[in-house]
């Protein structure tokens, strides 16, 4: 496995149970991770790390997310 993708799929059910899809997002989960700590809740989620197992880079052996 050379990439962590995560979708995000978006659906509305409607009462007669029927289900319509209004969108769907491809991510890039490494990219996702490391721009946690870059922006302005970077502080937050460093502290986060202190009493968590969250992944401090990406989990994915070999994959680079520099550009």
């Amino acid at each position: 496995m050379k990439k962590g993708f995560i979708q995000v799929y978006v659906d509305i059910i409607k009462k007669d149970k029927s289900k319509s899809n209004i969108g769907r997002v491809y991510l890039d989960g490494c990219k996702l991770l490391n721009s946690f700590y870059k922006d302005r809740y970077g502080m937050f989620f460093k502290r986060i790390l202190i009493a968590s197992n969250f992944p401090k880079k990406c989990p994915i052996q070999g994959v680079s997310t520099s550009p």
